[in-house]
């Protein structure tokens, strides 16, 4: 009983992690936006964020920086 339950305690933990992972080019992009963002240049964030959410469409961050931007 106690392995079971180690068992389905990893895969939960394990499982959260794996939807989390973005592409190299979605988080390039979102680097690029938060710099923008940050200096006040809002355009230019929006793009960038636009350009994340087209690299990887399952980068739920690339989502939240663009509405965070607008």
């Amino acid at each position: 009983m106690l392995l079971r339950l180690l068992l389905v305690t990893v895969l939960i933990v394990a499982g959260g992690r794996v939807g989390a992972v973005a592409s190299e080019a979605s988080r390039a992009l979102r680097d690029r936006a938060t710099i923008a963002l940050f200096n006040l240049d809002d355009d230019q964030a929006i793009d960038a964020f636009r350009a994340a959410t087209v690299a990887d469409p399952r980068d739920a961050a690339a989502f939240r920086g663009l509405a965070s931007a607008l």
